[in-house]
């Protein structure tokens, strides 16, 4: 039998092409091999752990890898600041079910309005203890299956070149939308939270309107099912006037509203939830205000006839836009 010598064994290199690669440690700062965030995203592979040491980078990653754990390492603050990738944030994240965790976000902004500290396309993204401090929007969710947010600190969100409403979270396309345990403060405009999802929660976090540079709902939720949980309102003397501090509008499929608790330093008389679904809502253990109701469909009716009235709208511009296009095919030809 002929011996090649120095050759491995086929079947054993046939196990080796299909054994995955082992998920590796990329280590990112001052001293490491990898010295800015981004340079660990341009060779991340499936599974692999980023771990970015304390410190302030002025530099953004395009994160394409799946199954990603990317963290600041313990010691201090691990601070993205300043540069967006793509026109879109700091971390723009494409791979799918990836965790970002103890990393903040600083000072994100790009001339159409949509700066964030994280633009999520992929699907399922957990973002943990992280900090969102002074961008456009903190997380601009556009992904799939679940946008998972948990003891985060949003402030100074919302800020706007051309004085459009922007949140601190804005998330569509999901299936599930969770906010846990996070706080929202000290805002600069539009909202802190809207959801185009299946299903939002918003369980045990505190929402804060100091008044003077918030407008509109606080959090405006579109279709879905919706779970507002032992969350904690503050509504200052000048905070803005609103339908309520949540509005829920389109085609809910459940709604449950229990142990919250709203306080009001002005006038009072703002809801916690102003349903304009047509939903019934389930209501249990809410603490408002002498004189102010926890859930409130006031101008449901109203809302409805503005919104077929647009519906009707769209619909006649688009066959006008159809009839145009069959009559310019006649003309000529």
């Amino acid at each position: 039998m002929l011996e090649i010598q120095g050759a491995a064994p086929l079947g054993l290199v046939f196990l080796l092409l299909a054994s995955p690669v082992a998920a590796r440690t990329l280590e990112v700062g001052p001293g490491h091999e990898y010295a800015q965030p981004s340079a660990a995203a341009a060779i991340a592979q499936a599974g692999d752990t980023v771990s970015i040491a304390p410190g302030e980078y002025f530099d953004c990653a395009i994160w394409l890898a799946d199954g990603l754990i990317i963290a600041g390492a313990p010691g201090g603050p691990v601070t993205i600041t300043d540069m967006p990738c793509a026109g879109k944030a700091a971390f723009v994240i494409e791979g799918n079910g990836v965790t970002v965790r103890n990393l903040s976000f600083a000072r994100i902004r790009v001339p159409d309005d949509n700066g964030a500290g994280i633009r999520a396309d992929g699907r399922d993204l957990t973002v943990q203890d992280g900090r969102f401090d002074n961008t456009q929007l903190g997380i601009f969710g556009a992904g799939s299956g679940a946008l998972r947010i948990i003891d985060c600190t949003f402030e100074a969100q919302g800020a706007s070149l051309s004085g459009r409403n922007n949140f601190a979270v804005r998330a569509s396309g999901y299936d599930l939308l969770h906010i846990e345990h996070s706080s929202f403060e000290k805002a600069l405009g539009g909202g802190h939270i809207s959801a185009m999802t299946g299903r939002t929660e918003l369980v045990g976090n505190r929402l804060v309107d100091e008044g003077g540079h918030m407008s509109g709902p606080m959090v405006t939720v579109n279709g879905g099912a919706l779970l507002l949980e032992a969350n904690t309102v503050d509504l200052a003397a000048g905070a803005a006037k609103r339908p309520g501090v949540v509005l829920a509008t389109g085609n809910a499929t459940a709604i449950t509203v229990r142990r919250n608790t709203l306080r009001e330093e002005g006038p009072g008389g703002v809801p916690l939830l102003r349903n304009w679904t047509g939903q019934d809502v389930t209501e249990q253990g809410n603490t408002v205000p002498v004189g102010t109701q926890a859930v409130s469909d006031a101008g449901v009716t109203y809302h409805r006839l503005r919104a077929t009235a647009a519906e009707l709208r769209d619909n006649l511009r688009e066959l006008l836009r159809r009839a145009r296009h069959v009559v310019g095919k006649l003309v000529h030809g």
